[in-house]
Order: structure tokens, then sequence, then C-alpha cells
């Protein structure tokens, strides 16, 4: 008892957690976890146990002056010490930091979803536009959650039409945004074309004439027709 009371009216140093808000931060992003920052000070005895059993301080950081990265908000904590001599109670110095950086976690989710490009192909005479296949399929898209919300699909490409020749491999590298991660950067789009195909088929053409000039004798003969032309060859099961 004697030791407590002793410790009371002293000036101690100690270790306090003290929690930390940021304001300013995009309606897109949330911290993971509530956070705080452990503060070497000095205080009285007394003020110190009064402030672990009580309501802790809170440093306000401003987002701007924070640097995001990979899902993570960052601050030299060299930056904060006008900050936390502001926030500390009246008998509290502030002595150091036990840490060189504040770093934040901002909460996340990883998708995959699938590509949609965005570009249309005009292909050369005599071929025609045949399967489109994207490699990969899906990309893998980690981002807060309240952005993945409105994402159902990955598009790339600038929306123009690109001529291509025979079977065409394109790649295409992921317009980076900001808050989203895409894994991978790098798309591949292999486009295929088909020829036309020289085709020949006969039909039977009826022609109708009158006889011998009699306008009450019509005649009609069927006759045979050998077509020949060029065709998409996805029409060819149709020829007939």
């Amino acid at each position: 008892c004697m030791w407590f009371f002793k410790v009371i009216g002293e000036r101690l140093e100690a270790d306090i957690p003290v929690g930390v808000i940021v304001k300013n931060m995009p309606q897109e992003l949330q911290l993971e976890k509530d956070a705080e920052l452990d503060v070497v000070v000095k205080a009285d005895g007394g003020d110190l146990v009064a402030y672990m059993l009580g309501r802790k301080q809170v440093l306000v950081i401003d987002y701007n002056d924070m640097e995001y990265s990979d899902g993570r908000l960052t601050i030299p904590t060299s930056q904060l010490v006008n900050n936390i001599a502001s926030t500390l109670p009246g008998s509290f110095s502030f002595r150091y930091f036990k840490e060189n950086f504040l770093a934040l976690e901002v909460e996340r989710q990883t998708v995959s979803l699938p590509v949609v490009l965005s570009s249309s192909f005009v292909v050369a005479d005599g071929l025609e536009l045949g399967k489109v296949e994207f490699v990969p399929e899906n990309v893998t898209v980690t981002a807060p959650s309240s952005m993945l919300q409105e994402m159902s699909f990955v598009q790339f490409g600038n929306d123009s039409v690109v001529e291509i020749g025979k079977d065409t491999v394109m790649s295409y590298i992921l317009e980076q945004k900001k808050f989203v991660k895409y894994n991978p950067t790098v798309l591949t789009a292999r486009v295929k074309t088909e020829p036309y195909m020289s085709v020949s088929y006969s039909r039977m053409v009826e022609i109708s004439d009158y006889f011998a000039g009699n306008s009450e004798a019509l005649c009609i003969l069927p006759v045979p027709v050998t077509v020949r032309c060029r065709i998409p060859g996805s029409l060819l099961g149709e020829v007939r």
C-alpha cells in the first residue's frame, strides 16, 4: 500500500496507448481495425494510473499527410511530434515514439472477375472474324469492399477499332486504378480469323416461257444451274 502511494506521488516514465483517427479519408477506404499508437511519456504516477483506467486520448491525423501503398496507410512518427504533444493530458510530457512509422491496414477483399475487351476488330478483305480468346479469362482483383460491390468484370482496351489480318495476338496492360490491385496486370487477346471459302453447288431453276407465242400455252422448264461463290467459312455448313 505504501508502494502504491509512493508511485502515485512520483513522476514516472511509461509506455501508453493513444488512439488514432484518420480524417479526410476517401469514402472508399475503411480501416481494418481501430488503430493505436504506442507513446513513451513522463507524467505523475497518479495521472498515469487514471489514464490507464480511463478513456484514452485520441490523435487525429490528416489522410493527406499519409502515404497509401498496397492497402496500407503510413506516416513517419517524426511528423507526429507536434500533434501528440498537444494531444496528451496536461501533466504528460512526450518522450518518444516506440516505432519509426505508423502503419494502418485498410480493409480489402480479393475476388476473381472475368475480363471484357472494349476494343472491336475489323478484318481484312477475304477474312471473317473468328473466335477471340483472352489469356487469362479471369483476373484477381484486390480492392476495398465498397469498390468491389460495383465491379462485375474487368474491362481493358481503349474503345478503339483495331484492324487485323490473319490470326493475331495482342497484349494489353490493365489501367491502374487507385486503391485497386490486379493480378496479372498484362492480358493477352488471341484473335482468330477465318478465310472466305470458294464453293460451287447446283440448283434447279425453273424457267417459264410461252409455247410458240401462244399466251395460253405456258411452259415451265426445270434447268440445272451451277453456282460458284466465296462465302465465310462459318456459313459453309449452311450451303446445300
